[in-house]
């Protein structure tokens, strides 16, 4: 594409309206390209990240629910036979 716009200003020997035009053009379409693709490459960073916190903390909490329980949980006692 970038040749397209290159190609008729340098056969005529000068760059009229429409083709500035359209050298802005793309240029604002890349610097969209780039800050959207800037802000979903950090929302997925962000996501994994949380998503591996989450992960690691429900490691921890399966592993200690056993200890717990088992320290601050009184011995189960039978009901007394009537």
């Amino acid at each position: 594409m970038r040749i397209f716009f290159l190609r008729p200003p340098s056969s005529r020997g000068e760059i009229r309206y429409y083709d500035s035009l359209g050298f802005l053009a793309l240029y604002v379409l890349y610097i969209a390209v780039v800050l959207v693709g800037r802000a979903v490459n950090q929302r997925m960073r962000e996501r994994r990240r949380r998503r591996a916190l989450v992960r690691q903390l429900e490691e921890e909490d399966d592993d200690s629910d056993e200890e717990t329980f088992s320290i601050f949980l009184p011995p189960r006692v039978s009901p007394p036979a009537r």
